[in-house]
């Protein structure tokens, strides 16, 4: 999955892209076509971001059209350069674009509305500080997920702590196996609950 490790923890990616895939599916009222602004090829993060939402669009929004998957390898310059080429392949075709990460979903933001397609929905995965002010605004960008690198490392830390101390990994946990962090979409009915205006990331 990520080379050799011990634990992984963090947010279950899967679960982040079904979510997603749900809230789009709402949001577009079941039909449309989208945008994908994908990271690095045959990455587990993407793997599970894009699978979960497609699987999620094959059991209930098979009306919903992914139109192109670019890579931007979790870059904003490159999401904002990616948006660019959509927009100049498939134009108005476009209903909505969705980041596997919001450095890249933020970038392509800025592709929209320099030109002028403000109203065409965003979504992103990260849970970062300027998306959560962008949906805050109740405008372009609708969500994200939740991937707290704070939340995580303690985890991490705490995990790496008891089996170095006692040779144990919590319980239920069994070496290469998973501890999952909070998974949540965040839009705009929660996203005040989320935002911290000191957070670095």
């Amino acid at each position: 999955m990520y080379g050799d490790y011990l634990v992984y923890v963090g947010i279950d990616q899967w679960k982040a892209g079904r979510l997603q895939g749900e809230f789009i599916g709402q949001l577009l009222g079941g039909k449309g076509n989208i945008v994908e602004i994908a990271g690095d090829p045959g990455c587990p993060a993407g793997k599970g971001r894009g699978g979960g939402l497609r699987e999620v669009f094959s059991e209930k929004y098979p009306d919903i059209k992914i139109l192109a998957t670019y890579m931007a390898h979790y870059n904003k310059a490159e999401g904002m350069k990616a948006m660019e080429d959509a927009i100049a392949a498939y134009g108005n075709e476009i209903n909505l674009v969705y980041g596997h990460n919001d450095a890249m979903a933020l970038g392509a933001l800025d592709a929209l509305k320099a030109a002028g397609m403000t109203d065409i929905p965003v979504c992103g995965v990260d849970g970062q500080k300027e998306a959560y002010l962008e949906i805050m605004k109740g405008e372009q960008y609708k969500s994200t997920v939740i991937n707290n690198s704070a939340e995580i490392t303690a985890v991490a830390f705490d995990v790496l702590m008891q089996y170095l101390n006692t040779g144990n990994l919590p319980e239920g946990v069994s070496e290469g196996g998973k501890v999952i962090t909070g998974t949540i979409l965040v839009a705009k009915e929660n996203v005040e609950k989320y935002y911290d205006p000191n957070s670095i990331f």
